[in-house]
């Protein structure tokens, strides 16, 4: 209690005709919350009451982590209580999705009154709500049955609305593509330096061959993002550029969540289309160890890494054993005269074209195709927190780069983070 008042003293000096009121008001809040925290720590052995914060102010996290809660709950992972959460509304990364989480959990703005409330008596902790992280090494999502999030036959009817318009008939398959570029954080937090993010960038062109190549096989497709570095050039009226034309927050969680399956870079975009369950052919990955294995039906090829003192790429092993597979920062790249090589049109378009042919059921399996895949999964298995590898990596991909399974070859291994 005392620091926490000191706390309070120590921002209302710096501006207090604009602060203090909000602090007095916000300080008789929680003198009238802490007698109900009181009665909800004498009736915790009977009732369990808990609260806890929605990651809402980016996309990834605010698709994840409450679906793997309820992956969670549903497998006894979490404590029969009662929840309530709350959102931090300043920062929300799509606000239909908070609506649709909204059906599903107890979300209000006074929780957190309750939170602070509850930090000033013992025993907060167990009132405290630890949501999963939005990485599902334990492949909750493939071993849970069902969706927990859902559209109302409204919300199906203004999606298939908008379908049709787009020339999309009730009975054609669509995909969703996208590529990570560093306009939506620099634009909606610019307050942060977010350049060390950029290696893990693509230019969307990249993806149009794949998708030249989809729309002949029957599909439409749609270009996604909030905000874009550049327009989609081209002139083939099946790809649409979304992301620049048509973008709103409420299609854009239903044509992630409708899609046949999701085409491009690990990002916030992509978890929408994991929590509907919709497969997922993921490009350039990176870093290796975050790579997603843990739906079966989904594909990956990753981003290989150049050494340039050696003049040469390194395999799995070298990445993963230096650590050089954790590198969440471009720098950290630089400064072991590494660079991260992007995947080529044609990858990306083969990668494409095996997950149609898979969901299809036409894809052809050859010889020894299967005994690679079990040693990327080994390699996974051992140098990783992966448990069930249940992804693949692109077929062709893995057959023209068989060396990135090779042991180590050098010194590589002794750089560490």
């Amino acid at each position: 209690m005392r620091e926490f008042l000191i706390c309070q003293i120590e921002q209302a000096k710096k501006d207090p005709f604009r602060v203090l009121p909000k602090k007095i008001g916000r300080f008789l809040l929680l003198i009238l919350v802490l007698p109900i925290i009181a009665v909800i720590r004498l009736i915790s052995p009977w009732i369990l009451i808990r609260f806890g914060q929605l990651p809402s102010s980016r996309l990834g996290p605010f698709s994840m982590c409450p679906e793997l809660y309820f992956c969670e709950r549903d497998q006894g992972l979490q404590p029969k209580s009662v929840d309530f959460f709350y959102c931090n509304n300043e920062k929300i990364a799509n606000s239909y999705l908070k609506k649709m989480w909204g059906r599903l959990l107890h979300v209000s703005s006074l929780t957190k009154t309750f939170i602070s409330a509850s930090k000033l008596l013992p025993g907060h902790k167990r009132h405290g709500i630890e949501l999963p992280h939005e990485h599902d090494y334990r492949a909750l999502l493939a071993t849970t049955e069902r969706t927990h999030i859902y559209f109302t036959d409204e919300e199906k009817e203004k999606g298939k609305q908008f379908l049709v318009q787009r020339g999309v008939s009730t009975n054609q398959k669509f995909v969703c593509f996208a590529s990570r570029d560093s306009v939506y954080l620099n634009t909606v937090q610019p307050q942060n330096n977010w350049d060390y993010h950029n290696y893990r960038d693509f230019n969307i062109h990249d993806c149009l061959p794949a998708a030249e190549e989809l729309t002949k096989r029957g599909y439409t497709l749609f270009r996604m993002g909030a905000i874009v570095q550049e327009t989609l050039k081209t002139d083939n009226p099946r790809i649409i550029d979304y992301a620049t034309q048509f973008r709103n927050e409420f299609l854009d969680i239903f044509l992630l969540g409708s899609c046949r399956f999701y085409l491009g870079s690990l990002s916030g975009i992509n978890s929408v289309s994991m929590i509907f369950r919709r497969p997922k052919a993921v490009v350039n990955a990176v870093p290796m160890e975050t790579v997603h294995t843990w739906m079966p039906n989904d594909l990956f090829i990753p981003k290989k890494i150049w050494h340039h003192r050696e003049g040469r790429f390194l395999t799995f092993e070298e990445m993963l054993d230096s650590n050089i597979g954790g590198f969440h920062r471009g720098d950290q790249y630089a400064q072991h005269d590494l660079e991260v090589v992007n995947n080529t049109a044609e990858e990306i378009m083969s990668l494409a074209v095996e997950m149609d042919e898979r969901l299809n059921g036409i894809w052809q399996t050859a010889e020894g195709d299967e005994a690679l895949q079990e040693q990327f999964r080994e390699i996974f298995r051992r140098k990783t927190c992966h448990r069930k590898i249940l992804a693949r990596i692109g077929r062709n991909f893995l057959r023209q780069n068989r060396w990135l399974l090779e042991g180590e070859k050098s010194e590589i291994v002794s750089i560490h983070l």
